[in-house]
């Protein structure tokens, strides 16, 4: 048994020997950097005009018109009657100067009237390749596609929706 409390103080020695050697001091400096941040708002839209593919004289046989986002018809199949122009689609957003974004257009979209339709699709914009917010924090962009209609289609007035997904980069 005295071993035992001969060994414990051995230890307890050992330790309090230790904790009392000095130390050796390791060379250390200190330096500061700087952190930065830029907070921005996301791409907003701020306003969006309607596409619209004018009056168009009803087709013989099935025929498709090309609406650019410049406004203007190619490819007609399909002549344009009385005084309605076909008009791009328009969408202005605002950002951050220079903040550049994407934009997802729909594979095709549906105009209906009752149980018919007719179909748009090849949407293109006139945005580039790399779409960005100019110096104001604003921008406008154009949008175009290709309008499909079949000789059955009746004639009359066709809407529809698409979506238009801006996405900040």
């Amino acid at each position: 048994m005295k071993r035992q409390h001969g060994g414990m103080a051995f230890v307890l020695a050992l330790t309090a020997a230790l904790a009392a050697a000095p130390t050796m001091a390791l060379a250390a400096d200190t330096a500061q950097a700087l952190a930065f941040a830029s907070i921005g708002q996301q791409v907003a839209v701020r306003k969006s005009s309607p596409m619209s593919f004018g009056t168009l004289e009803r087709p013989v046989e099935s025929a498709s018109v090309e609406l650019t986002p410049l406004s203007t018809t190619v490819n007609c199949g399909l002549p344009q009657i009385g005084r309605e122009r076909a008009l791009a689609a328009s969408i202005a957003l605002q950002g951050m100067p220079n903040q550049t974004f994407s934009i997802a257009l729909p594979q095709s979209a549906h105009m209906g009237r009752a149980a018919r339709d007719i179909e748009v699709a090849s949407f293109t914009h006139d945005a580039g390749p790399t779409p960005a917010i100019d110096r104001s924090g604003a921008v406008t962009f154009n949008i175009g596609a290709t309008l499909f209609v079949s000789d059955q289609t009746p004639s009359g007035s066709y809407t529809g929706s698409f979506d238009v997904i801006v996405s900040n980069n």
